[in-house]
């Protein structure tokens, strides 16, 4: 590993990946508070901090953003990028509604102010969108927040007269700006057209994580559950996989990638087949082994986790944080599982011994 991008990943577990284009990948670090040196915490006796690490494959350079008032504090990062009218551009916020603007090329890497800092406005792993040529993001009190310009934000909820605490907004995205959709606790879909809003004829009770707007045409919603729904507000809705049908855990992201459909969750990354959620199959030693984080654009597939991420582009898996390959972990799992079954066999012997013993055996 360069020192350069040791230095940019010291410290810390990711907690947010996002790709930007195909050769610009942006993470979340959140500072490891186990982490020590020489035995001793490398924070001493202060919180640790989070910062954001940008990786150019083209060049091979790694780098962690800093701003004049200081690292950007608070754990964990939901990331969107790509370009606006040219131009290569990224947002990140955190889960406080602090603000991270990056505009690359021109050498502007600065924070702004928080979203509404006021309220409680940022929930979800999936809550941040380029939509068309602004950024989007979901929150909370049931409400969208859009940035105009720096610093500058405008709000939308469907129900400005509602009292204060209405279920959250924790997921959006969007085909353009006068089509997007975005949900979140008990039974929260809706599209906004830029002006109006509908609530979605999709009457299930399960919390919406994950929201895809996919190039097929239909929308993916993914539930605190594992839960599943597809659909488009002109044609419809249809639950695919419903509330106790799988074990898989939340769903932090889908994307549709080479015409699969792929579902993130904290423990691994599922593919739809016939229906069904099954794990996905890798055979490369760069694939990933960390998972939590799923990011599509400019034609490649960013898997992340705590402690590694890997891209994908079609034909070949490319490794960019980690040094566990996939066959490393399947020896720990064919030695956990030899483990077990000698403990199967220990147990039989035992209770064949103990029931020789019972009945007079010697």
């Amino acid at each position: 590993m360069s020192t350069e991008k040791s230095r940019a990943l010291e410290y810390g577990i990711l907690t947010g990946a996002a790709v930007i284009d195909r050769e610009t990948f942006m993470f979340v670090l959140q500072g490891d508070e186990n982490a020590t040196y020489d035995g001793v915490s490398v924070w001493g006796d202060k919180a640790p901090t989070a910062k954001i690490v940008v990786h150019n494959t083209k060049r091979d350079s790694w780098g962690s953003l800093t701003y004049a008032d200081g690292t950007f504090l608070g754990g964990l990062g939901t990331i969107a990028g790509g370009y606006i009218n040219g131009h290569k551009r990224a947002l990140v916020v955190n889960h406080m509604g602090r603000v991270a603007y990056l505009e690359f090329a021109e050498g502007v890497n600065q924070s702004e102010k928080n979203i509404n800092h006021d309220t409680n406005i940022i929930f979800g792993s999936d809550n941040t969108r380029l939509i068309g040529n602004h950024f989007y993001v979901a929150g909370g009190d049931r409400r969208i927040a859009k940035r105009t310009a720096p610093n500058e934000w405008v709000y939308f909820t469907p129900e400005p007269d509602l009292e204060a605490e209405a279920p959250d907004f924790d997921a959006i995205d969007g085909f353009n700006e006068k089509d997007i959709y975005t949900g979140g606790d008990d039974y929260n879909l809706w599209h906004f057209d830029g002006e109006h809003w509908e609530l979605m004829d999709a009457p299930y009770g399960w919390c919406m994580t994950a929201i895809c707007c996919a190039d097929d045409g239909l929308v993916y919603v993914g539930g605190l559950g594992g839960e599943l729904l597809i659909g488009h507000k002109d044609t419809g809705w249809k639950e695919v996989i419903g509330e106790s049908d799988t074990g898989i855990g939340d769903i932090n992201f889908i994307q549709r990638f080479h015409d699969r459909l792929y579902v993130m969750t904290d423990t691994y990354l599922w593919e739809l087949v016939d229906g069904e959620l099954i794990g996905a199959q890798f055979d490369d030693d760069n694939a990933p082994t960390s998972f939590g984080h799923l990011s599509v654009n400019d034609g490649v597939m960013l898997v992340a986790g705590a402690y590694g991420a890997a891209f994908y582009d079609g034909q070949t898996w490319t490794n960019l944080i980690g040094d566990v390959t996939p066959t490393d972990v399947l020896k720990v799992q064919l030695m956990e599982q030899q483990v077990d079954n000698l403990e199967k066999v220990r147990d039989a012997a035992y209770d064949i011994d103990e029931a020789i013993k019972s009945n007079g055996g010697e």
